[in-house]
């Protein structure tokens, strides 16, 4: 489906019925894999996009940037424990929808280089080599000679999964440079099992996007804060300024064992006021 096309049939299905996507009942198709791309990723986005060209509404797409967010201030900790710097290490990012791709500009945004990222699809690695790119992929095409996940991941210092269950093996983790960072954020069955990857090495950083193990990683530990600040001065729009002050905030707070709510919000508050963000005009109500 070209872009074009994608956009159309996207804004299509999401203007069936009234708004949202659930009631009671469902209240648009969701029979088959088309629909499905069209009412999450990377269908999702297109109505997002509509909207924010209303200056006056803040917009924010969960998956994409929620899991953005909340995934760089995990990297963030992470290097935080075992030394390293972000502009050094190499990163895999297994995935290519619109959460992949929002996080992998975002930590590029925090000083990861474009160079040390490789990104796979569900054809492998996303290369220069490859003449079925869409515009959305071609910026994150590698020159390097690989083509395999397994290729991709030998001296990675971390590894994203935003894609499916059980396709990272304990083979592949073992060949990962020292004090690895694994991310497994595909759910229900994260792309390698908590209890074998923590088998397998004894010191790698591991993170799932569930509730039920350790060091969880999901927007929705992220997307509450970011839009009270935005909706307590009323901004007009979320920046990649507002996102990077939630990162920087939240990591401090989270290394501090602080809690998160107030402080998080007076982050994006401030990057607001230091970012010239317009407001609406605040009136005082009894």
């Amino acid at each position: 489906m070209t872009k074009d096309k994608l956009r159309d049939a996207a804004l299509t299905y999401h203007s069936q019925g009234r708004p949202g996507k659930i009631e009671v009942v469902p209240t648009k198709p969701y029979s088959s894999q088309r629909d499905l791309s069209l009412a999450y990723s990377p269908g999702v986005a297109e109505p997002c996009l509509a909207i924010k060209e209303d200056p006056e509404i803040p917009i924010m797409h969960d998956d994409q940037h929620g899991t953005a967010i909340i995934s760089a201030c995990g990297l963030l900790n992470a290097l935080e424990l075992n030394g390293k710097k972000i502009d050094d290490i190499r990163i895999v990012v297994n995935g290519a929808g619109a959460a992949a791709i929002s996080c992998t500009r975002l930590y590029m945004a925090l000083g990861a280089q474009p160079g040390n990222i490789v990104m796979l699809d569900s054809k492998g690695v996303i290369n220069t080599r490859r003449g079925d790119l869409n515009d959305r992929k071609k910026p994150f095409a590698t020159s390097r000679p690989i083509n395999t996940l397994e290729e991709a991941m030998k001296g990675a210092d971390m590894f994203l999964g935003l894609s499916v269950g059980n396709v990272l093996t304990p083979e592949m983790l073992l060949t990962m440079n020292s004090d690895p960072i694994v991310f497994a954020l595909a759910n229900p069955d994260p792309e390698i099992a908590y209890e074998t990857a923590m088998a397998t090495r004894d010191d790698l950083i591991f993170a799932t996007g569930r509730s039920d193990y350790p060091n969880q990683i999901n927007n929705v530990l992220g997307f509450p804060y970011i839009f009270r600040g935005a909706l307590d001065v009323q901004a007009t729009c979320i920046n990649e300024e507002m996102k990077i002050a939630k990162v920087a905030r939240e990591n401090q707070i989270s290394l501090e064992g602080m809690e998160i709510v107030n402080m998080v919000a007076v982050a994006v508050i401030d990057a607001i006021v230091d970012e010239n963000i317009r407001v609406k005009k605040l009136t005082r109500t009894l």
